[in-house]
C-alpha cells in the first residue's frame, strides 16, 4: 500500500467532506431497506410496540399485543413510532432509526480521530468503522443496539472534545446528556463513564513526570448531574402516573423496569448465560472482523501509546476493557453488547492504521481471512447442490430452492475470492464487504422475507378463516401479531402455555366462527393435533389452525374458570 506523492495519506482513504463520499456510506448502510418486514429476534417486538403507540395514543407505556411490555425503556420504540408517522410504510420506516443513528457514530468517530491525529487518520478510523462487521449488521437491523451506539458514541466524543481537545463545556454537557439518554434507551447507556478511570491515571502519571494536564474544575464534576435530565423526563411522569392510578399493572411494570430489568437482569443473566470466554472467543474473531485480525498488530502499537502517556489511548482504551469487563462479569451475554465498544477502537486505531495496513503481513492475513470466507460460501453451495441433508432442511424451511440458493452463494463466493486479486488488504475488504452485503440485502433477504417475517404464515391463516373470522393465538410470536392485520386474542408472551391452552378452548366454544393457531406441542395438552390442520413449520414450531370441533373431550379442558387476563392485539395498518 502506497501513499500519493505529496498527499500526506493512502490513496484508498476517501475525502470525507465530499457529499458524494457521504452518499456512498448511506446508500451502502441503505441497501435493502424497503425490501424487507422485521424479522426476530427483536424487530417485529419493537416495531410492534411502536405501532401500538400511534394506535392507543399512549406514550408513555409500551404495549406489545396489548399487553404491558417492562423489558425495555421506551426510547427506541418512540423512534419506531415516528419513523412510521413520517415515512407511512413499515418496510421503510423500521430500520430508519438505526440507519442514522450508525451515520452518526460514523460522522463522530471520523470528527474525533481527525482532531486527535489529522485527517488521514480521521479517514482511516471512519473506514474501519464502516466495514467491520458487527457495525454493518445493526446498521441494517432494528434492534436496539444501533441506537445505543449512536448514544453511547455522542458520549464518548463530548468526553473527548472536553478532556483530550479541550476545555469545551458544552460538549462535556452534551455527554452527559447523551448517557441519559442512552440509559433511557437500553438501561447500559452509562458506559462512556469508563472513559473516565483511564484519563484520571494518565492525568496523575502525567503530572508525575511533569508533562501538560487537563485542568479538572469543580464544574466538570458537577457537569455530571446533567445525566439525570433525560431519565427523570421519563421517569417522573411514569412514577406519577403509576402512584395515581392505583392500577397493579401499572405497578408491576414500574418494579420490572426498574428492578428486575436492571440490576436483577445484570447480575442473573435472565436468559443467554455463556462462560466468561464467550467475548473473546466467540464474539471478537468473527463479528469484529477485520479488527479483529488487525489487533495482532495495533495491540503492540497501543502499547507504545500507552508508555508515552497519551491521553487519548489511556481513556478510551479504558473506556474498551472496563466495559468489555462489565459485560464479562454478567452472566448473561449477547454479543451485540459489544457493539458500543468498536467506535472507540476504530478511534484508538486510527493513527496506525495506514502503517499496519501497508505491512506484507496484514495483507497477507487479509488474503487467507477472504480466501476461508469464499470457500465456506461456496462449500456450502456445493453441499446444497448434492443434497446435504441439514442444508436442504434449512432451504426448505426457507422455501427457498436449492439450485438457486446454492447458484447465488457460490457466485457471491467466486466473487468474494476475486476479491483478493486486487492485492491491497484495504480494497479487498471494501470490495468484498459490498458484495456480500449487497447480494445479502439485495437478494437473499427479500427471497426469504415472506418466511422471516411471518407473512406468508398469516397470509394462509387469512385465506383459510376469512375476513370476518375471530382470530386467537398461542405461545405467540411478534411478527405474527404484527403481519395479522386484525385483533388477535392471546394470553400473555409470558405465563404457563398450558394453562393459556385451556383458556384459549373455552374461548372457541364462546361465539361462533373463532379460529385458533397455535403451536402443535402446545396444542396437545387441549386438542387433537391433527396433521391436516397444519398451516406450515415456522420460527421452529409447526402451527395448527383449529376451531372448537378439535377439542379433545379427554382432556377436559373446558371445565374450570378462566385464571389468567385475556389481551387483545389491536388491528394494525402496515402500509
Amino acid at each position: 500500500m502506497t501513499d500519493r506523492p505529496g498527499s500526506g495519506s493512502p490513496w484508498w482513504l476517501p475525502r470525507i467532506d465530499s457529499p458524494l463520499t457521504w452518499l456512498a456510506i448511506v446508500i451502502f448502510l441503505g441497501l435493502g431497506i424497503g425490501l424487507r418486514y422485521p424479522w426476530p429476534a427483536d424487530e417485529p417486538r419493537f416495531a410492534l410496540i411502536g405501532l401500538e403507540m400511534i394506535h392507543s395514543g399512549d406514550w408513555l407505556f409500551p404495549h406489545r399485543g396489548g399487553e404491558l411490555y417492562p423489558d425495555k425503556p421506551p426510547v427506541f420504540m418512540w423512534l419506531q413510532a415516528l419513523s412510521f408517522l413520517l415515512i407511512g410504510k413499515l418496510r421503510w420506516s423500521f430500520l430508519l432509526p438505526s440507519l442514522l443513528a450508525s451515520l452518526a457514530s460514523l460522522w463522530l468517530v471520523w470528527d474525533l480521530s481527525r482532531r486527535l491525529y489529522g485527517e488521514a487518520a480521521g479517514r482511516a478510523s471512519l473506514l474501519l468503522l464502516l466495514f467491520t462487521v458487527q457495525f454493518v449488521a445493526q446498521a441494517k437491523s432494528a434492534q436496539i443496539d444501533a441506537t445505543l451506539c449512536g448514544f453511547t458514541t455522542l458520549a464518548l466524543y463530548g468526553l473527548g472534545r472536553h478532556f483530550l481537545l479541550g476545555p469545551s463545556r458544552g460538549w462535556h454537557a452534551i455527554a452527559w446528556l447523551a448517557m441519559g439518554t442512552g440509559i433511557i434507551t437500553k438501561g447500559v447507556g452509562f458506559l462512556p463513564v469508563f472513559f473516565l478511570p483511564g484519563f484520571a491515571i494518565v492525568q496523575l502519571l502525567r503530572r508525575r513526570r511533569g508533562l501538560s494536564t487537563f485542568e479538572v474544575s469543580s464544574l466538570d464534576y458537577a457537569t455530571a448531574i446533567l445525566i439525570l435530565l433525560p431519565i427523570a423526563a421519563w421517569l417522573v411522569p411514569m412514577l406519577w402516573v403509576v402512584a395515581s392510578s392505583h392500577d397493579p399493572a401499572l405497578t408491576a411494570y414500574r418494579d420490572e423496569i426498574l428492578l428486575r430489568q436492571t440490576a436483577t437482569r445484570y447480575a442473573a443473566g435472565l436468559g443467554h448465560t455463556e462462560p466468561a470466554s464467550y467475548y473473546l472467543l466467540n464474539v471478537i474473531p468473527g463479528m469484529w472482523l477485520p479488527v479483529s485480525v488487525l489487533l495482532l498488530w495495533l495491540v503492540p502499537a497501543w502499547y507504545r501509546q500507552l508508555r508515552a502517556l497519551d491521553r487519548a489511548t489511556w481513556a478510551l482504551g479504558g473506556y474498551v476493557l472496563l466495559a468489555l469487563l462489565f459485560f464479562t462479569i454478567s452472566p448473561g451475554k449477547r454479543g451485540v453488547y459489544l457493539l458500543p465498544l468498536l467506535p472507540a477502537v476504530a478511534v484508538l486505531a486510527a493513527p496506525h492504521l495506514a502503517q499496519v495496513c501497508a505491512r506484507r503481513a496484514v495483507r497477507g492475513a487479509a488474503a487467507v481471512v477472504l480466501a476461508i470466507l469464499a470457500s465456506i460460501l461456496v462449500v456450502a453451495g456445493i453441499l446444497a447442490l448434492a443434497g446435504f441433508e441439514p442444508v436442504l432442511e434449512q432451504l426448505s424451511e426457507l422455501e427457498l430452492s436449492p439450485v438457486l440458493a446454492a447458484s447465488i452463494v457460490i457466485l457471491t463466493g467466486i466473487g468474494v475470492a476475486l476479491c483478493i486479486l486486487l492485492r491491497d488488504c484495504a480494497r479487498s475488504w471494501i470490495a468484498a464487504s459490498v458484495l456480500i452485503w449487497a447480494v445479502t440485502t439485495c437478494v437473499v433477504y427479500p427471497m426469504i422475507d415472506p418466511v422471516r417475517s411471518g407473512e406468508s404464515l398469516m397470509r394462509t391463516v387469512d385465506r383459510r378463516i376469512g375476513p370476518d373470522a375471530e382470530l386467537a393465538i398461542v405461545d405467540y410470536r411478534e411478527q405474527l401479531l404484527l403481519q395479522a392485520r386484525r385483533e388477535v386474542v392471546h394470553w400473555s408472551y409470558h405465563g404457563d402455555r398450558a394453562v393459556h391452552t385451556q383458556q384459549a378452548a373455552r374461548w372457541l366454544t364462546r361465539g361462533p366462527d373463532r379460529w385458533l393457531l397455535i403451536p402443535e406441542y402446545v396444542a396437545i395438552y387441549c386438542f387433537i393435533a391433527d396433521p391436516d390442520k397444519s398451516v406450515g413449520y415456522r420460527h421452529s414450531r409447526n402451527w395448527l389452525l383449529l376451531q372448537r370441533d378439535a377439542i379433545d373431550p379427554s382432556r377436559n379442558c373446558l371445565a374450570g374458570q378462566d385464571s389468567l387476563p385475556m389481551f387483545v392485539s389491536p388491528k394494525l395498518m402496515l402500509d
